[in-house]
């Protein structure tokens, strides 16, 4: 029997010190819920878990991204309809205003047009969202304008042109002859404006088209009913070099994946503008012209919504994804992270009976010392 060294009472108090340990990772993870509460526990489900959480945060932004940017177009959306209702009632006192019945009630209806017109501007002008215009371009510092684009004349009869919106490298062709009676055309071969001009200097801002045309004081119409003679800028030209001057770009970022293509939407609404401030439905001419520009501005404002319906469609389930995908992501974390209440209860059990028993040896083994006193007896 030997008492220098208590072999016994060490080796147990090695199996207490393992079961103390565990009883004390279990409390841990016990009341803390985590299975991973320190880098030790699990180094590499760690790293895992936690790019896991920081993607499922960032979806989770991405998801609430989508929400705001469908709001956001359906502001747009209201401000779009309020148009479309205007342009149908300008389109029926265009109508109306062309026909020989309105005898002299035109500058009547003009009221109304003109009213109707200027309203269209304010809605315009005040459809925001958090200061973006909605329904009209913002300025691109790049774009065009009249000292980087080029218009041909016959004579000095355009004083000078200024873009605003008009497509890149496209040519637009002025009409103005002699049965025009005043109005003067612009087109780009696929969308035609007309308005009203008179002799003289003048601004005319073909809208529809981005451009307006500013005439010299030698400015002649041709127009007039017994006029054989064409305007003087009868087949002139404004040819644009540059990108275009205006964007109305919006780009929602809706994933976490990366910085690529994928991870933004992209919406390119485009814009509305009222009608330029010549058309009128005054008198029978007047209101004919005007029911053209009209229609082409209803063109305008039905491929505006078409456009931005399709957007609001694509955010809404972009939205649905990002929900589901931001769920999933976190339960895969949760997978790694989250730690198994019943099993770790089990352990918890079995190491707490260790530790009591250890405990109780190790008296027991300190005790046996005692009996070496009885050889001196």
């Amino acid at each position: 029997m030997i008492i220098a060294t208590n072999v016994s009472a060490l080796s147990v108090l090695a199996s207490l010190q393992k079961t103390g340990n565990e009883v004390a990772d279990a409390t841990e993870q016990l009341s803390s819920g985590f299975r991973i509460n320190k880098a030790s526990d699990d180094p590499a489900g760690l790293a895992i878990a936690n790019r896991l959480r920081n993607t499922g945060a960032a979806l989770t932004q991405a998801q609430q991204n989508a929400q705001q940017a469908s709001a956001m177009l359906q502001i747009a959306d209201g401000g779009a309809n309020s148009i479309a209702q205007i342009v149908d009632r300008m389109k029926q006192l265009a109508e109306q205003g062309a026909s020989s019945t309105v005898g002299t009630a035109g500058p009547n209806l003009d009221d109304e047009f003109q009213a109707l017109n200027a309203e269209i501007t304010r809605i315009v002008g005040t459809t925001q969202y958090q200061g973006t215009n909605l329904l009209s371009a913002t300025t691109d510092a790049g774009g065009i304008d009249a000292t980087n684009s080029t218009y041909t004349t016959a004579g000095s009869d355009i004083a000078s042109v200024t873009l605003n919106g008009a497509a890149a490298s496209t040519t637009f062709t002025i009409a103005n002859t002699a049965a025009d009676n005043g109005v003067i055309t612009l087109t780009d071969g696929t969308t035609t404006q007309s308005l009203l001009a008179t002799n003289g200097a003048q601004s005319l801002n073909f809208n529809l088209l981005g451009v307006t045309i500013n005439t010299a004081a030698s400015f002649a119409t041709g127009g007039g009913s017994t006029s054989t003679v064409a305007g003087s800028a009868d087949g002139e030209k404004v040819v644009t070099t540059a990108s275009p001057g205006t964007s109305s770009s919006l780009s929602f970022r809706v994933d976490a994946t990366g910085d690529d293509s994928n991870d933004v939407i992209t919406v390119d609404l485009g814009s509305i503008s009222a009608l330029g401030s010549t058309i009128n439905v005054a008198d029978q001419t007047h209101a004919a012209a005007a029911l053209t520009a009209v229609n082409t501005l209803e063109d305008s404002v039905n491929s505006f919504l078409g456009t931005l319906g399709a957007a609001e469609s694509r955010l809404n389930y972009a939205s649905q994804n990002l929900t589901t995908e931001a769920a999933n992501t976190s339960a895969a974390e949760a997978a790694i992270r989250d730690v198994d209440m019943a099993s770790e209860m089990s352990q918890y059990s079995s190491a707490n009976i260790l530790q009591q028993t250890g405990t109780a040896m190790l008296a027991q083994a300190n005790s046996n010392a005692q009996q070496v006193l009885r050889l001196f007896q």
